[in-house]
């Protein structure tokens, strides 16, 4: 079974008997780990230095000005850090740029060119909050993407790029897919409603991540997935079922599998575990030698359709449907996709089965000169990767609306003779009574705030930053 990733065929070597691949644990933990507050994931050339991230908090009224400022060393000095080889060989002197005169440069900078280049572009595809930010940082082993638990997070599309050797693989993170209605109702931005479509035309994968933690997938593909799959039927597309190490009983990803591919991958079908005629009743037998001989002999009688036709026809009365209502209504009665090349199963936050999956990109890829210079990691400008940093901690430190409706602009932006980001975050929010609730008691919120927000930058531009908030009220 060629077409399944590694993970999902252990798991069909355990539920399946016969098959010839040995039950596995499915939970293996890879070198890379996800970056906690007290750790550093970028490392100085000099031993002897310890990283800090400075954290200023201002909170700034009509009537008065308040100004708390927080010092908080880490003092991860790399003599903590064990003695390893390099998660992840680095051949190009990769970064993110700190300023925008820099961004500028290194984007308009002449490609590189290697010997027998060969290019991937990837979109990554799923319903909000299904950790497809999580699962880009992960593969790319670089955080740069802002993450958080709540919806929203990702506003609109950026590409992460991995150059390794003579492969480039651009991934488009793109934000959650969302109902047009839906999006109107709530007020969004348009890039949360057109981005994920708008990235479809220029990938050569579409990655689909499915929650499998969720209830709601045992239902089916979103069908706004499923409209773009039929809109796009000769994209090759692979179905990546995030999220299982929440999941204890194994058994149900395999059944989530067979519902979400309609027990058919690459036109393949799913393989089952069924009782063979020799082990059918006399009774069993007669029966279905008799609905073989009619069916034979029958002049009207049709064999069924292949899953490759079938798959074929459902494309032609899709395209025939000319409004959407008619697509919708077409939609919601299908709940997978038959045309899936591969099924993936992974943990992104852990990094469970991530290498896999990016060894599959990297065979993927197709002799095509790069697209971007080889140093480049993200097309996020500075300024950009700041602001949702700090969002990004709002989010998860904030409640209901109240992060949503906060708006941010950067004041202050330097780089001092040491080499360290200054930087000054305007913290702007929607009445004075949310001052007191972004705050916090003794101003704890907003110092927690500024500190993690600093942390995701260090690791992000790999430098130290002393993050400023100036706190204020419309």
């Amino acid at each position: 079974m060629p077409f399944l990733g590694r993970y999902a065929r252990n798991y069909l070597g355990l539920l399946v008997p016969g098959l010839k691949h040995p039950l596995r644990r499915v939970l293996q933990k890879q070198l890379l780990r996800p970056v906690t507050d007290r750790q550093v994931c970028w490392r100085c050339q000099s031993s002897s230095v310890s990283h800090a991230v400075r954290t200023e908090v201002t909170v700034e009224d009509d009537d008065a000005t308040d100004e708390i400022t927080t010092d908080a060393f880490n003092e991860e000095v790399l003599d903590r850090i064990p003695d390893q080889e390099p998660m992840e060989p680095m051949f190009w002197d990769r970064k993110v740029p700190r300023t925008m005169q820099e961004s500028k440069s290194l984007i308009q900078r002449p490609t590189t060119q290697v010997a027998n280049p060969k290019f991937l572009r990837v979109s990554i595809l799923g319903s909000p909050n299904a950790g497809k930010s999580t699962l880009v940082n992960q593969i790319l082993g670089w955080r740069v993407c802002s993450t958080s638990s709540k919806v929203h997070t990702t506003r609109r599309n950026s590409l992460a790029i991995m150059t390794e050797e003579n492969v480039q693989i651009v991934l488009v993170d793109t934000p959650g897919v969302i109902a047009k209605e839906n999006g109107n109702k709530h007020h969004l931005e348009r890039s949360l409603i057109t981005d994920p479509e708008a990235s479809v035309p220029s990938v050569d994968v579409l990655a689909v991540l499915v929650d499998a933690s969720m209830r709601y997938s045992e239902n089916g593909l979103d069908p706004l997935i499923l409209s773009l799959l039929y809109k796009n039927p000769y994209k090759d597309a692979i179905l990546l079922l995030n999220k299982v190490d929440l999941i204890k009983k194994k058994g149900k990803l395999l059944e989530l599998s067979r519902t979400l591919t309609n027990n058919s991958i690459g036109f393949q079908s799913f393989p089952r575990h069924e009782p063979v005629e020799t082990h059918l009743s006399k009774a069993q037998k007669n029966q279905l030698f008799s609905q073989r001989y009619y069916a034979r002999n029958d002049p009207n009688y049709k064999p069924p359709l292949t899953p490759e036709e079938k798959f074929w026809a459902d494309i032609e009365k899709f395209n025939a449907l000319e409004n959407s209502s008619e697509r919708k209504v077409f939609l919601e009665k299908k709940r997978g996709w038959s045309k899936f090349k591969e099924v993936f199963m992974i943990s992104a936050l852990d990094g469970d089965g991530i290498s896999e999956l990016k060894s599959y990109f990297l065979r993927s890829a197709y002799s095509a000169n790069w697209k971007y210079n080889p140093e480049l990691v993200s097309n996020q400008s500075p300024k950009e990767i700041v602001l949702l940093a700090v969002r990004e901690k709002l989010l998860e430190h904030l409640r209901m609306k109240l992060p949503y409706q906060i708006e941010l602009f950067l004041k202050e932006w330097q780089i001092d003779e040491k080499g360290v980001l200054r930087l000054c975050v305007r913290v702007k929010c929607p009445r004075p009574g949310a001052m007191k609730i972004v705050m916090g008691e003794g101003a704890n919120r907003i110092r927690a705030i500024a500190y993690e927000a600093g942390q995701e930058m260090m690791n992000t531009f790999r430098c130290e930053v002393l993050l400023k908030l100036v706190v204020c009220s419309k």
